[in-house]
């Protein structure tokens, strides 16, 4: 059998042809042509990730607690995110992480050096605390949605109006037996657009 140059070199140009044939056309790239000079462009794309903000939050400061009664607090909060229309809804994610206890590095804890009491994390994606949902420490809380209206504005220029809510319980029976002591801690919220 002999070797044949050229029957090569047609099933190359042939397997060529093929793939070409095969690809989904949307090749934008001009080639250069043989000359003095020669100039080729190519088509750039880039996509960027959803810009999310998170704005409106402000410190919990309880005080001195009674012992005989839970204590509660609530903030309106702005959440916002790119990606919508101006009016469309904006899924994202929450997730809500403590300082940690012993066992668990995102528990949401109170300490004075000396002993933890544990609290409680709600959440809501609309104004007030009806309908909020209770957050586990570490864990992404899916499926909330933004007031499309305010997300743009939220994201240029800061909170239009607030459209997310975030509350925290004290039990007394998490503060029993606790040391006297000023009890601080710092909660971590993280929003992830969808």
């Amino acid at each position: 059998m002999s070797f044949n140059p050229f029957a090569r070199a047609a099933r190359v140009v042939a397997t060529l042809a093929a793939m070409a044939f095969l690809s989904d056309g949307t090749q934008a790239a001009t080639q250069g042509s043989a000359g003095p000079t020669s100039e080729g462009r190519s088509e750039i794309t880039l996509t960027t990730g959803l810009s999310a903000r998170l704005t409106g939050l402000s410190d919990f400061a309880f005080g001195s607690l009674d012992s005989s009664s839970d204590a509660a607090a609530d903030q309106n909060l702005c959440v916002g995110r790119s990606g919508v229309g101006l009016f469309a809804n904006g899924a994202y994610r929450i997730r809500a992480s403590g300082d940690g206890d012993g066992t668990d590095v995102n528990a949401f804890t109170l300490s004075n050096g000396i002993d933890r009491i544990a609290y409680r994390v709600f959440f809501n994606d609309a104004v007030g605390t009806a309908g909020r949902t209770p957050l586990v420490g570490g864990v992404t809380l899916p499926n909330q949605q933004g007031l499309g209206l305010f997300e743009v504005f939220n994201l240029l220029f800061g909170c239009v109006a607030t459209n997310a809510n975030l509350s925290i319980e004290i039990p007394v029976a998490a503060r029993a037996g606790a040391s006297s002591g000023i009890y601080t801690g710092t909660l971590t919220l993280t929003l992830i657009p969808d």
